[in-house]
């Protein structure tokens, strides 16, 4: 399916294979149709009057001021971005047409722990601009402990927790969904569990859930995975796991008990659920990088011990370390460094063959000198280079035009026949489909794919500084 054309998530649903009218304003015709229930696409016509969908079916015979040829493509409701950070932006660029044009039409803000408080004039100014996209937004409880105690590091007083409950019981007055956490980030990281439960009692108890950008997401995923849990369940909400991953090397694999620890508190009754970006990249501030210690008191306070030649030294140590092992320990496959044990490396990188992929010229297959060793490397060098030439052909294919067959599977049109001169290379052994499965980076000569969320400008993405304690994601 080459393309989508994505139905507003604003309209409402008329007449559906009823009694439809026979004009309309805009007919869409020979859709492939999603309709977000759950069941298979099927080929249909979508009449839309005014901001409403009329009639979803057959429409032969309808009359409309504008139609749509849709053959080849979907249309399906709207997409939602359940973890946005365009509430600035959003007022530099209305129309929102970096989501539209991928099919989002609604945006939840407020993610981290982050949030306007009070929320009430934000989305007082949001109502008065011509926005193009729904919008929704969470209560921060870092920005609610923030305004209430500062960015200081220990325990809220009895006064100050029943000043930030009372925040969050107006905010969600005011129209937020719920509660946001970033325990991971300052002044989040500040609070003790059982600080953010008091607030969650108090917007489970008007309709809200919790989502968390957990405390830990490498060494200590396993704690926070059981904390996030431990907030749903004694808050009596809701509780998502947001852009749930394992970060650095030596933590990969560890999914399989996190996803254990889900499904036993699932059984046991706590609405837990976990969302997950598709792409094997994140994106945050530099901050991130900082022990937390050293981010106490703000952006000024952090410039003073930097100031300071000895803590300058110790916040370096720090990270050094968490390059090693925590948020810039994912380079390198452990499956790799275990085969690095077994062969000799100079095998493996030294005579992989590369692929000659500059704009204007045919892929050409530049084949290294006859590797003494055949194995895994050469096993693994012919899945790197059958990958790298998909990827060419998709961004050099030509758009599909006109229908798909209805019956039986599409055919890949991904996959080509052949490498570099027209004939299968004796050493490429079994071909992989599925990127997931590829062992490892790519290796010199070949460029990695760029994460989904670093292709193009986004509103949340703009330019400007953020505020000392807001993360970007």
């Amino acid at each position: 399916m080459r393309g989508a054309f994505c139905v507003l998530s604003m309209f409402a649903v008329g007449a559906v294979f009823g009694q439809q009218p026979n004009r309309f304003d805009v007919l869409i015709t020979g859709a492939r149709v999603i309709d977000g229930s759950g069941s298979p696409w099927y080929y249909a016509d979508v009449g839309i009057l005014g901001d409403t969908i009329a009639a979803v079916g057959p429409l032969p015979n309808a009359n409309a001021t504008t139609r749509i040829d849709a053959r080849g493509m979907v249309v399906a409701p709207g997409f939602i971005d359940i973890h946005s950070h365009a509430r600035r932006n959003i007022f530099r660029v209305p129309t929102a047409e970096n989501y539209l044009r991928e099919g989002v039409t609604t945006i939840v803000e407020g993610p981290d722990g982050s949030s306007p408080v009070p929320l009430a004039p934000f989305l007082d100014r949001l109502r008065q601009t011509p926005i193009s996209i729904n919008f929704a937004s969470f209560v921060g409880q870092g920005s609610i402990r923030s305004s209430v105690m500062g960015l200081v590091n220990r325990k809220a007083t009895p006064e100050e927790i029943e000043k930030m409950k009372e925040l969050a019981a107006q905010a969600m007055r005011d129209g937020a969904f719920g509660l946001s956490t970033g325990l991971f980030y300052v002044p989040g990281n500040f609070t003790p569990t059982e600080e953010v439960i008091d607030l969650a009692k108090v917007v489970g108890r008007m309709g809200g859930i919790h989502i968390s950008h957990m405390r830990e997401e490498a060494s200590h995923v396993l704690d926070s995975v059981r904390e996030t849990i431990r907030i749903g369940e004694e808050g009596g909400l809701p509780t998502q796991i947001t852009h749930h991953k394992m970060i650095g090397g030596p933590n990969w694999g560890k999914s399989l008990e996190s996803l254990k620890l889900v499904e036993e508190a699932r059984a046991r009754g706590v609405d837990v659920t976990i969302d997950q970006y598709p792409y094997t990249a994140s994106s945050t501030g530099i901050s991130a990088l900082f022990p937390q210690w050293a981010l106490e008191g703000g952006q000024k306070s952090t410039v003073e011990r930097l100031s300071a030649p000895s803590e300058r030294a110790r916040i370096k140590a720090a990270i050094v370390e968490a390059l090693k092992i925590d948020r810039g320990a994912g380079d390198q496959d452990p499956r790799q460094r275990h085969e690095a044990l077994r062969w000799p490396a100079r095998r493996c990188v030294l005579r992989r063959p590369r692929l000659d992929l500059r704009p204007g010229r045919a892929p050409q297959l530049q084949r290294a000198p006859r590797d003494p060793a055949p194995g895994r490397c050469r096993r693994r060098r012919g899945r790197r280079v059958q990958h790298e030439l998909d990827r060419h052909r998709r961004s050099a294919e030509p758009p599909h035009q006109g229908p798909r067959p209805a019956d039986g599977p599409e055919r890949s049109r991904c996959r080509p026949r052949h490498l570099g001169d027209g004939q299968p290379p004796a050493d490429a052994g079994p071909q992989r489909q599925r990127d997931d499965e590829l062992p490892g980076p790519l290796g010199p000569g070949l460029a990695p794919r760029q994460p989904a969320d670093q292709r193009g400008h986004h509103p949340d993405r703009a330019e400007g500084p953020l505020e000392p304690h807001e993360p970007l994601g």
